[in-house]
């Protein structure tokens, strides 16, 4: 549950007529620190436009060495030796009877989210192994979080390999402290796993923290070291060929944010089937009474179990209240090969006159559902649907709606089994990474195999987008917003965009702040308001700001971010803190959103989630539910904006009583005190990291 975070120390003391803001020897998000989300005069890095790489339909088809790879049409499809059946990359040898499974759990659990792994150990005993099949589990546990016997095994804070049975655990071996981030980890797992327990079917499940293309699996007792995406495909190609098997039928991610093209290329090579989520997982992730779909009947295939695991996921999040933004689908990923010539074709339609279709690109990026977001984008993971984006740009271009027309095609063919919570309406079933501005955009990116088409793309429509443009404008005289006061505290303030600057504009904000007089305090940003046609930017306020407050005592402002979900009538709104597992006067251990999906119309919450996103050295180290830890507390964050001094702007602690992180946490709404003073602004952005804003003071007495 990481993600890329640094820590900068800032030379500045805050006062606030709302309690202070205080320094901190180690502030959050400080990577990227001379980009800020709410400054404008930011501008594309020098984005190098690629050739769209030669493509070659048969690149990486070995077909396990039991035929050769064939152009049909204009795909690669294997011709297989005599006994063998042709499926996407593999030569399958189909057992005459096919009733026995071996399910492999990779469960890397010596982190923070132990005591979800320990939940779901005691469901997969309740299922338990039976005669056809074998549930085998390498479960790395934790000294730091959950002291418990499971399975009559006691507690452990190594890894051991347990064989899961009906009501209990069999200790198989324990093989000490090991490092689940180590490819020859996993390989040594898998290789044990199949020739100890050979099975007709094959499923190899990953529990942990997901990071999309960043990778997989981060393990704290060995300095978070993970699984990136090119690990994880040599831990499965040296653990298969040490078995003596070329492929297995399912793999699956308990994990967030996994369901991406990049992800399912990687594994397409060693499986049948990929069961993933598009976005974050609640804490609980799937519920392991689904394997009892398989024990009920091991003739199943690898889809159906796929799909026995989505709809337990399903039920179970409705059970827990988390089911509103949930996703899981099941992909066949011996069909990925048959999306690459459209994607290809599409692609090289959209690149050959790119700065026609660049505002359609942005308009379908913007509206295509996006996962993993923070409410700082530079530490967000930036993926969006894959079909949603697609389809918002056939819906525009003419010229590519033939190649989207066998792209959906082809995705229809992959994408099995998908289910959307209500608030992430458009959510297909897999994800691609596309930052929403090339200032996010993370070079690493660059070396992720298998992506070269895609990065062909979006550096080619960066590219475009930042040439010669000066991103969008507003008329208004001094920069000063207009503003209109309305009775009970509201007020509306508007700005005017030139419309020659507006072609590429991605999205138009209001954020508001406090002014101590030095400094201002930025407490919220909402989505504004923009009509096209008057190409008038627009919001309203009441001189309200968040609350927080436990124990039904009103406590503290803070932060918060407020925008429209995908689905009509639902907001989505985002409260930041700073988490310290050890209590507030020790070191800052991560970031915590707590996102919440509210009726638009009653102001209820429906559901809501504490993700804890943490760092090291500024590498992304996954994102999962927050488990706090007894003892643990959250301290509200606040942006500070210092126009005179722009390196110091940057996000800070709230001067206020830490909460406790274990106790429930309520919002609400609370107008600012008389005697503050604020600035209204709105904002208007570009994807080539481009923005304007208009702005007014206000005086507040």
């Amino acid at each position: 549950m990481k993600n890329r975070c640094g820590f900068l120390v800032l030379a500045v003391v805050l006062s606030f007529p709302l309690g202070g803001c205080r320094r901190v020897a180690q502030v959050l998000l400080s990577g990227d620190d001379d980009v800020s989300p709410f400054l404008s005069g930011q501008s594309c890095p020098n984005i190098q436009a690629e050739l769209l790489p030669d493509y070659d339909p048969c690149d990486g088809v070995t077909c396990d060495g039991h035929g050769t790879c064939e152009v049909q049409g204009d795909v690669g499809a294997c011709a297989c030796d005599e006994g063998y059946e042709s499926r996407g990359y593999h030569c399958w040898a189909p057992a005459a009877e096919a009733r026995t499974w071996t399910i492999m759990v990779y469960m890397s659990a010596d982190n923070n989210l132990e005591e979800f792994g320990m939940d779901d150990l005691a469901e997969m005993m309740d299922v338990g192994s039976s005669g056809d099949v074998n549930i085998i589990v390498l479960a790395d546990r934790s000294s730091e979080y959950v002291v418990e016997d499971v399975g009559g095994i006691g507690d452990w804070t190594t890894a051991k390999l347990l064989r899961v049975e009906n009501g209990a655990l069999t200790e198989l071996d324990d093989l000490g402290e090991l490092d689940m981030g180590d490819p020859s980890v996993l390989a040594d797992f898998i290789e044990f796993a199949i020739t100890s327990y050979p099975a007709d079917r094959y499923m190899i499940d990953f529990w942990n923290h997901g990071g999309a293309w960043y990778g997989f699996g981060w393990d704290e007792g060995d300095g978070n070291d993970a699984l990136p995406l090119n690990e994880i495909a040599l831990g499965l190609e040296d653990g298969l060929a040490a078995a003596g098997v070329d492929h297995v039928d399912v793999i699956g991610f308990d994990a967030c944010l996994m369901a991406t093209l990049a992800v399912a290329q990687t594994v397409a090579p060693f499986a049948q089937y990929l069961v993933a989520s598009e976005e974050l997982e609640p804490g609980h992730g799937w519920n392991y009474a689904a394997f009892q779909a398989v024990v009920d009947d091991p003739a199943i295939d690898g889809a159906t179990l796929g799909e026995a695991i989505v709809e337990g996921f399903v039920e179970q999040a409705e059970a827990y209240g988390t089911d509103n933004d949930i996703t899981l689908s099941v992909i066949d990923l011996t069909r990925i090969n048959g999306l690459y010539p459209a994607l290809y074709d599409g692609i090289e339609i959209l690149l050959g006159n790119v700065g026609e279709y660049t505002s359609d690109i942005v308009n379908a990026l913007r509206d295509a559902p996006a996962y993993g977001a923070m409410v700082d984008p530079r530490q967000s993971y930036h993926s969006v649907d894959f079909w949603t984006l697609h389809d918002g740009i056939a819906a525009q271009v003419a010229d590519f709606e033939s190649a989207y027309a066998r792209l959906e095609a082809a995705l229809e063919d992959m994408v099995l089994t998908n289910h959307a919570g209500p608030g992430l309406e458009g959510s297909n079933g897999i994800a691609v990474y596309f930052p929403r501005q090339c200032t996010y955009y993370d070079d690493a990116y660059d070396d992720v195999a298998g992506m070269g088409i895609w990065r062909a793309f979006i550096k080619g429509f960066w590219s475009d987008a930042s040439d010669d443009v000066t991103g969008p404008e507003f008329l208004n005289d001094g920069h000063i917003a207009d503003l209109l006061f309305e009775d009970d505290n509201w007020m509306q303030v508007y700005g005017r965009l030139d419309p020659a600057t507006v072609d590429h504009l991605y999205y138009t904000g209001f954020f508001f702040s406090a002014d101590t007089g030095e400094v201002e305090i930025i407490m919220g940003e909402e989505a504004a308001d923009y009509d096209p046609d008057l190409n008038v930017v627009s919001a309203r306020w009441d001189t309200s700001a968040v609350t927080v407050s436990q124990d039904g005592v009103e406590s503290s402002y803070a932060y918060y971010r407020l925008i429209p979900s995908s689905e009509d009538g639902l907001l989505e709104l985002t409260i930041p803190f700073a988490y310290f597992e050890q209590g507030a006067d020790a070191d800052v251990t991560g970031w915590v959103d707590w996102q919440i999906l509210v009726d638009a119309s009653s102001g209820e919450p429906i559901g809501d989630t504490f993700f804890l996103y943490g760092f090291e050295d500024e590498e992304a180290q996954g994102v999962g539910e927050l488990v706090p830890v007894e003892g643990a507390e959250f301290v509200p964050v606040v942006y500070v904006l210092d126009v005179d001094n722009p390196d110091d702007s940057g996000w800070y602690l709230f001067d206020v009583d830490p909460f406790s992180a274990t106790e429930p946490l309520e919002f609400g709404f609370a107008y600012l005190p008389d005697d503050v003073d604020f600035w209204l602004y709105l904002s208007a952005e570009d994807v080539a990291g481009n923005m304007d804003l208009v702005w007014v003071f206000v005086e507040n007495n």
